[in-house]
């Protein structure tokens, strides 16, 4: 699913290329930053940008 930069919430899953990045913070100032788990730095996007998303893991139903 492709969503808007700027709506990029913590627990996402972002898709960049083919890798999955899950998203720990996320910085909205002039432009967005994240930071995921598997990168020690901040990727920097414009608001408007529009990213791949596989899903947020807040939003997994619990395992029973």
């Amino acid at each position: 699913m492709k969503i808007p930069v700027r709506e990029l919430t913590v627990g996402d899953i972002l898709r960049l290329n083919d890798w999955q990045l899950h998203v720990i913070a996320v910085e909205h100032d002039v432009a967005t930053a994240v930071l995921t788990t598997e990168l020690g730095f901040l990727l920097h996007f414009t608001r408007d940008q529009t990213v791949d998303i596989l899903g947020n893991v807040g939003q997994q139903p619990a395992a029973a």
